[in-house]
């Protein structure tokens, strides 16, 4: 084949997976932008890859998703699937109550011990990321839709490892092995990821998440704190207050975890939007937002130092 100038047939191109169709568009996308920039004179040989990574980058690409829907009346509707759980809509019946008061500091984890799928979650080329961009972005997007999605993050401070790789050498499998896995796969995503995020009112939300880690079993969860009362959810659903002058730690008798449901309610709420108008949940200036955190994330991470967001 002449990979300078494939021909594929119909059925090739079906033979095909989605990620790997999605990694050509993200190519071909690429090479149109380079080749605007040049043709429009906007950027020169030294700057070139600068000017063309600033508009090919993930919130780069949300940002013009956003506008686009704007501008075509369109609904644009992000996948954040938790927002559709019975934890948070737990949450958010104790903040509309105003039982948490202004919340100023949350954290969150999803810590996994021996969590890598293998196949291209492991693969940073066509993931993007491990458990920052997999299992991260859903829960930071829980905390920031339950602080207040009016706030945004103003700077962060974040760190990955990649030390334990999907452990090759342990005898013990994952509980999830990606469809894709296959034996030699590339494992170059970050084992662990840790951050601090600032917001524009003060708070902060720090942030735990790992495919790999030593730790006793793996443990998700997440602990909201204000200035009325704060919640945990971890070791389970509690609310910690202050009642008739003594502090009190109140246990949910009712179920609020993430299940599966949540998709089915998620893509239900996505017809109402088209079908019947109902305001959108899941907005496309959401998803802006996530991708800055997550790109800060990153490069804080590849940096050392802390990364200012900027709007």
């Amino acid at each position: 084949m002449n990979y300078f100038a494939p021909k594929l047939s119909p059925d090739e191109l079906r033979k095909m997976s989605a990620i790997a169709l999605a990694h050509m568009g993200d190519a071909v996308y690429e090479t149109l932008v380079r080749t605007w920039l040049c043709v429009h004179g906007t950027a020169t040989g030294k700057d070139l890859h600068r000017a063309t990574i600033a508009l090919v980058c993930a919130p780069a690409q949300a940002e013009k998703m956003q506008r686009t829907a704007q501008e075509t009346g369109k609904t644009l509707m992000i996948g954040f699937v938790r927002r559709f759980g019975a934890d948070c809509a737990m949450l958010q019946e104790y903040k509309e109550a105003d039982f948490l008061g202004d919340i100023y500091y949350a954290k969150v984890w999803n810590l996994r011990r021996h969590g890598n799928p293998g196949g291209w979650f492991g693969d940073s080329a066509r993931s993007g990321g491990g458990p920052l961009i997999d299992l991260g972005v859903h829960v930071i997007d829980l905390m920031c839709y339950t602080m207040g999605n009016t706030i945004k993050p103003v700077s962060v401070y974040g760190a990955t490892f990649r030390k334990l790789g999907n452990r090759p050498d342990t005898k013990d499998k994952p509980a999830y092995i990606s469809p894709s896995a296959r034996p030699g796969d590339i494992c170059d995503v970050e084992d662990l990821a840790t951050a601090l995020v600032r917001f524009d009112n003060g708070a902060v939300l720090s942030v735990e998440v790992s495919f790999a880690l030593n730790i006793p079993q793996e443990t998700s969860g997440f602990s909201l704190y204000g200035t009325k009362g704060g919640i945990t959810t971890a070791p389970e659903f509690t609310l910690s207050t202050d009642v008739n002058g003594r502090m009190a730690n109140i246990h949910l008798c009712s179920p609020a975890e993430f299940d599966f449901k949540s998709f089915h309610d998620e893509i239900s709420h996505f017809v109402d939007c088209i079908r019947d108008g109902v305001p959108c949940r899941n907005p496309g200036q959401d998803g802006v937002k996530l991708m800055k955190i997550l790109d800060a994330i990153y490069a804080s991470a590849a940096s050392g130092h802390e990364v200012e967001i900027h709007w």
